[in-house]
């Protein structure tokens, strides 16, 4: 009988089949070969199956009705047999050295149960680097998360046994699109997580991504998780209330700006609205929601100037 892998390499995918193939073979090139590969189909109804056929001897496939993506990553997690599960969107991809990097960082940090890495973003055929600017609130990991979430999806790998002490990923319709950070907040609650401070997980950015609709969607989720671990920020941290304070004024300036460059400027006067609540008399929030409050015309020719002005700096400075 064969042993169990070390590492379980969890992808969903969901109609992911111009992307999944070339996913799959910066796994198959890790320097790290003690894994096995589990694609969990959630419902897809493009030509996912037929693209992954030539590697179905390499990895095990798993069909299932759409359910999103915290019941597919759930799927994986229940057929996974190793000691650590690896997560990777069936979009992104993985340097080589990634899986051997974060085995040897558990071994060498027994006590951590999720590390996760740098990342470089893949924006069309164009590799941006540096992470994500998350501001540092705290010596406590589960505040600064609570504060930023800055771990990608698929730069995790958390140990096997900890999805039975903390459960596996919410599935409820109010938090999806920010499922994973509640997840990575309920681990980090409890125990030590880690970050290997190298690129190595690239992460796709789609030009689709700053619709009207998905930036509601991740908000709105978003504004559930870190409301419903309110009560441990107040347990943990002494001055919580002033801390609590910063975090909605940040959650509402960010949606702000997301609706702003999404063009759906009205809706973004809102959100710029209830951020002046927090902070009336902060000057970005009071700029965003005066230039807001003008017809989508001049609106539209001021973030042109913007752009504009932004692009002739950018190459003044070189």
């Amino acid at each position: 009988m064969d042993k169990n892998p070390k590492v379980s390499v969890v992808i969903p995918t969901y109609n992911s089949a111009q992307f999944i193939v070339e996913t799959l073979e910066s796994v198959f090139a890790q320097t790290y070969k003690d894994y096995e590969v589990i694609v969990v189909d959630d419902g897809s109804t493009d030509n996912t199956k037929e693209v992954l056929k030539p590697y179905m001897s390499r990895i095990r496939y798993i069909y299932k009705e759409n359910g999103g993506p915290a019941s597919a990553r759930n799927e994986g997690i229940k057929n996974a047999r190793g000691e650590y599960i690896a997560f990777l969107d069936s979009d992104d991809l993985w340097l080589p050295e990634k899986l051997e990097k974060q085995v040897e960082y558990f071994e060498q940090y027994p006590d951590v149960v999720l590390v996760s890495t740098d990342r470089i973003r893949l924006v069309g055929n164009r590799l941006i680097r540096g992470r994500k600017k998350c501001k540092r609130v705290s010596n406590d990991a589960f505040i600064n998360l609570w504060w930023c979430n800055s771990i990608v999806n698929s730069s995790v790998m958390v140990r096997r046994f900890c999805f039975d002490k903390v459960g596996v990923f919410d599935e409820s319709e109010e938090i999806i699109s920010a499922e994973d950070l509640e997840m990575w907040l309920r681990i980090a609650r409890e125990h030590k997580v880690g970050y290997i401070d190298q690129a190595l997980t690239i992460y796709r950015v789609h030009k689709d991504g700053i619709s009207r609709s998905n930036v509601n969607r991740v908000y709105k989720a978003t504004r559930v998780v870190i409301t419903k671990y309110m009560k441990d920020i107040i347990e943990r941290e002494q001055n919580f209330r002033k801390l609590i304070t910063e975090r909605f004024f940040k959650y509402y300036l960010d949606y702000g700006i997301s609706l702003f460059y999404a063009a759906d400027f009205p809706s973004a006067h809102k959100q710029f609205s209830e951020a002046r609540r927090y902070k009336k008399f902060n000057i970005k929030a009071s700029f965003y929601y005066l230039i807001t409050s003008l017809d989508e015309r001049s609106v539209k020719k001021l973030r042109h100037f913007r752009k504009s002005f932004c692009t002739i700096w950018s190459q003044l400075k070189l």
